[in-house]
């Protein structure tokens, strides 16, 4: 029956539409995608800077150790 339906459809598209197939579906969606977590993880991290750095406190620098005599 699936079959039937996928093969109907070509013929109804005009002949302008006929690169709409599952592959290029599947290329604008995992594109649509990445861009979608591209920007999410580039306003996490504008967030971040924004209040003030990392969760993790920088250590202060130690103190020279004396020297050896």
């Amino acid at each position: 029956m699936r079959a039937f339906l996928l093969d109907t459809a070509g013929s109804v598209l005009p002949e302008g539409l006929r690169f709409f197939k599952p592959g290029w579906w599947v290329i604008h969606l995992l594109a649509v995608v990445l861009v979608f977590a591209y920007g999410h993880r580039k306003g996490r991290l504008d967030e971040r800077r924004e209040r003030g750095g990392s969760r993790i406190e920088p250590q202060p620098p130690k103190a020279p150790a004396p020297p050896k005599t």
